[in-house]
């Protein structure tokens, strides 16, 4: 069950996308889903009363446990209230619901672990890196040498020019044209990007910190250069600046505290403070675009005739501080799934920003702000927890790596490139909802 469990953690990004072309892959895939659910929270309540005997959880430990299944509930309690205002369809719930509680239970059950180890923390994480670098290379394999356009762009007759120059290429003297992979029906190009992202943080950090894993085997850093070649090159095709921006922020910071390793776990106690900061982004971001608009307009990374530093976004984000600037008691539980639909705040910007986005055939736009979307989702009361959760999550890895002994093993932990892909996670959510309901891939 662990091996069939660990390659359909790899197979899942392919399976809930496969259903453009093939529907029952889908269907098929939501059924595997709800079975292994059901095992791993066995497994899980099993283990944690078999471990409770055996060793003492730190305080840290708990709390995080704690807000996992906290958030976990006030996402399907939200899921919920989108059901029963026909934001989403019984066979959608369903779908959010068992995917929500499917990861945050492999999550949970790799954090306890146990003697007889069910999954281990640095395994599922590579499997589903690997997962999602597999997806990428299947989109690369069926655009380029299939052939085969995405059904989304035929049956909206866009060509590759109403999709637009690459501004990124351009940047690098490469004509590319920004194009929409097969298998991303209509996620939309910055999402899709966003994961992208993640695999090149991930390998690109075990290849900087390789001298320090000596027993890594020739597969796994043949592995770890191709993911990084193949999703850099998928990024520059979807042409997505915060994606790209983002990770070479976070593979910079990593580069930079690894040039003097003996300060190395001195410059990794920063690490939180940076999270603090990038979490007041949202409420800053005119500020950050006076500094950024001169540079983006000298080198040419505006998009099409945009002279805006966050392509409009700076128009929904008013909005939304607009919005929570009049107190609602609604505001502290939020809104439920697409809550700026329930609210009305999508009308403050949606007919200026998303006219003629694809024909209007995207059914739900979101705020392009994983902060803004938990707000708007959850409310208050969702933002604080999750905020507390990512927190503490990084606090727990920055002391795992601290404690390690005499060498980093990045090849047997998965605390650094995991660290590395939380801080990349939340500097791109800054322009995306990349860590909300909406986001199952």
């Amino acid at each position: 069950m662990n091996i069939f469990l660990l390659v359909f953690i790899f197979l899942y990004p392919t399976l809930t996308t496969a259903y453009v072309f093939f529907p029952w892959i889908t269907r098929s895939a939501i059924l595997i889903q709800i079975i292994l659910t059901v095992w791993i929270i066995y497994r899980f309540l099993t283990t944690l009363k078999y471990k409770s005997r055996k060793i003492y959880f730190s305080q840290l430990s708990k709390k995080i446990y704690l807000l996992i299944i906290v958030f976990l509930l006030l996402n399907i309690v939200s899921l919920i209230r989108g059901y029963f205002s026909n934001f989403i369809n019984a066979n959608a719930l369903v779908f959010y619901v068992t995917m929500l509680t499917f990861f945050y239970f492999v999550g949970l059950l790799a954090s306890v672990g146990s003697e007889n180890e069910v999954v281990r923390k640095d395994t599922t994480f590579s499997v589903l890196c690997l997962g999602i670098a597999f997806y990428m290379i299947l989109n690369l394999f069926i655009l380029y040498i299939l052939q085969i356009q995405s059904p989304f762009v035929v049956e909206n007759r866009l060509g590759q020019n109403q999709l637009g120059e690459g501004v990124i290429g351009a940047l690098l003297g490469l004509e590319l044209k920004r194009t929409i992979f097969p298998l991303s029906a209509s996620y939309g190009i910055t999402h899709l990007a966003s994961i992208v992202g993640i695999v090149v943080v991930e390998s690109s950090i075990r290849i900087i910190y390789r001298r320090n894993t000596p027993n890594l085997s020739f597969f796994n850093t043949l592995s770890n250069y191709i993911s990084a070649i193949l999703c850099f090159f998928a990024l520059l095709i979807l042409d997505t600046r915060a994606a790209l921006i983002s990770v070479i922020l976070v593979l910079a910071f990593f580069f930079v505290i690894n040039l003097k390793k003996s300060h190395f776990k001195l410059n990794i106690s920063y690490t939180p403070l940076i999270f603090i900061a990038n979490y007041s982004f949202s409420f800053i971001f005119h500020f950050v675009s006076d500094f950024l608009q001169p540079l983006l307009q000298e080198y040419g990374m505006n998009r099409s005739s945009s002279t805006s530093s966050f392509t409009e976004r700076e128009i929904i984000w008013d909005s939304v501080l607009t919005f929570f600037s009049a107190f609602d008691p609604e505001h502290i539980i939020g809104y439920r799934m697409w809550g700026q639909y329930k609210s009305g705040l999508n009308a403050a910007y949606e007919s200026s920003v998303f006219s003629n986005y694809f024909n209007q055939r995207v059914r739900f736009f979101s705020l392009h702000s994983t902060i803004f979307q938990q707000m708007i989702d959850i409310g208050y009361l969702g933002l604080f927890i999750y905020l507390s959760l990512t927190l503490l999550s990084v606090i727990s890895l920055v002391n795992l790596i601290k404690i390690s002994r005499d060498k980093l093993d990045v090849n047997h932990t998965y605390a650094i490139p995991n660290l590395a892909c939380i801080l990349y996670l939340a500097i791109v959510g800054n322009f995306d909802a990349v860590v909300t309901q909406g986001s199952y891939i």
